[in-house]
């Protein structure tokens, strides 16, 4: 093809600006595309219901859509994968894990998703604003930038200039976007929504088809945050104490069974907000069938794992039953294992951590595992509120007396402290320090950093003083969290003991005197 020809083309590709509706005639027009009078009519919403598919795992779904914002999906495929808004508060729940509510990233994939399937984004009283994209709108497709006051991103949608009916919506996160289709549009009860949802469906992601929908009947409110009680279970014979040992970088070691069976040394990890992880070689030693499966993201990028069911698996005297775990790549535990100088076989995930509280002393290489039911907080000890991002647990705390805010903790990090991309970016963290290039590993390979001196770090009501700090400078690392300012190890509590409370929604510390 010519240069002139070429040219030629991309001129009668691309669609002046104003050629183009504005955003309030857009609205208009997918209004009555989608039924939305209609739709404001049927307040209490509607329910569709069919089959699913939740990362290779197939099953069924139910959803309920309503006016007001609400909703509720449940996907039951090996186990039961919830999200719901009860007009105050967005839950979620994977597997036969416990509802958890959710912030930050899971919260924004929600408000956007359902802000587009329930069409509060084109409600006056939604809180939605629009705006189109000049740059990559064509006459066939419009591109809209999609901004709530309670996000922290700004989501895009693509709509069918033809039809007026959404095609994709698309919403940052912290290592990839995740990218909704929709698609098979069928009029029901004078609404017109898409049968077919995908996310990621062609990255090993998930999606539902309805096979029937109808206005929503009487009946118990699906959109009300349930109630799902632990399933783990304690064995008051057994010492709350657990065998454990000093991990590299102070992370900490315990002992586990599956099934019954002895397991090697796991991972004390909250910065794997994952299932509980196994080396795919110990997993297959233990006979654990595989089924489905989903990317892992992390340090260094993402890796493949799958899922892996087991009947129980046992730290101390906390059972937790009919887990569903992931695995790992072999590789990843044989560098834990030469680190560690024992064989490493795994990661304890949040799907355990929700479950107990655990008590961890890093230098003394010590844990313990309690029952929530009745659990104290120790002489000395100050708890924080905790939220979870992606199920990893975020607490307020701040550097150098300023750069206040979420936190991630992580206790598988042998940084004190590093600052995401963003953070860095905005508070020119690189500015006036110096700093020297650094290699960060672990779950996805290798990521580039900066390190420089420590600094104040202040958090659970005291200030310690950091041996040195980490700053993110790689767009394509695992340290580009837009929710967070940055991650935080053990090493910058200083001496004492370390409590996770998941089921109370808390963290604690009791300072070494």
């Amino acid at each position: 093809m010519s240069r002139v020809a070429a040219v030629a083309i991309a001129l009668l590709a691309a669609t002046p600006a104003s050629a183009l509706p504005t955003a309030e005639e857009v609205k208009a027009n997918v209004r009555r595309a989608v039924g939305f009078d209609a739709f404001q009519q049927l307040k209490a919403g509607l329910d569709l219901e069919g089959k699913a598919e939740f990362f290779g795992l197939t099953g069924t779904f139910r959803m309920r859509l309503q006016p007001d914002g609400r909703y509720a999906r449940v996907i039951n495929a090996a186990g039961t994968h919830a999200v719901g808004f009860d007009g105050t508060t967005r839950w979620g729940r994977n597997f036969a894990d416990p509802v958890v509510d959710l912030h930050f990233e899971e919260a924004d994939r929600d408000l956007f998703l359902f802000g587009v399937l329930c069409h509060r984004w084109l409600a006056a009283d939604g809180g939605f604003t629009v705006a189109i994209d000049e740059k990559t709108s064509r006459a066939y497709q419009l591109d809209l930038v999609l901004n709530h006051p309670e996000a922290a991103v700004a989501a895009r949608l693509a709509v069918d200039a033809a039809t007026w009916l959404p095609l994709t919506l698309t919403v940052p996160g912290p290592h990839r976007g995740r990218v909704f289709d929709f698609t098979d549009y069928r009029t029901i009860s004078g609404v017109t929504l898409p049968i077919k949802i995908g996310q990621n469906r062609y990255d090993g992601g998930q999606w539902v088809e309805a096979e029937r929908a109808g206005p929503a009947l009487p009946g118990p409110d699906p959109c009300a945050r349930p109630t799902v009680p632990r399933r783990a279970t304690f064995d008051p014979t057994v010492p709350a104490k657990v065998e454990a040992r000093k991990g590299p970088g102070g992370m900490v070691l315990v002992r586990a069974a599956v099934d019954g069976k002895p397991a090697p040394w796991f991972v004390l990890d909250t910065g794997n907000g994952a299932q509980t992880m196994l080396v795919r070689a110990v997993a297959d030693r233990l006979g654990l069938p595989t089924a489905g499966g989903s990317s892992v993201f992390g340090v260094g990028g993402s890796t493949r794992s799958r899922f892996r069911a087991a009947g129980r698996l046992t730290i101390g005297p906390a059972t937790v039953p009919n887990i569903t775990l992931g695995d790992c790549a072999d590789a990843l535990g044989r560098a834990m294992t030469a680190s560690a100088g024992v064989e490493v076989g795994g990661f304890v995930g949040q799907d355990v951590l929700f479950q107990v509280v655990l008590e961890l002393d890093f230098a003394a290489g010590s844990a313990a595992v309690h029952d929530p039911a009745g659990y104290t907080l120790p002489a000395g000890g100050v708890w924080e509120s905790v939220r979870f991002n992606g199920r990893a647990p975020c607490v307020r705390a701040a550097f150098e007396g300023k750069h206040a805010g979420w936190y991630s903790f992580d206790t598988g990090s042998e940084a004190p402290v590093v600052f995401n991309l963003g953070a860095v970016a905005r508070g020119k963290l690189l500015d006036g320090r110096e700093t020297e290039l650094h290699t960060l590993v672990g779950v996805g390979g290798e990521e580039a950093a900066r390190v420089g001196a420590g600094g104040d770090f202040r958090v659970f009501g005291r200030t310690t003083r950091t041996s040195r700090t980490l700053f993110a400078v790689d767009p394509a690392g695992g340290h580009t969290d837009p929710y967070t300012l940055g991650t935080f190890g053990p090493s910058a509590l200083g001496p004492g003991t370390l409590l996770l409370d998941y089921p109370n929604s808390r963290i604690g510390f009791v300072p070494r005197p």
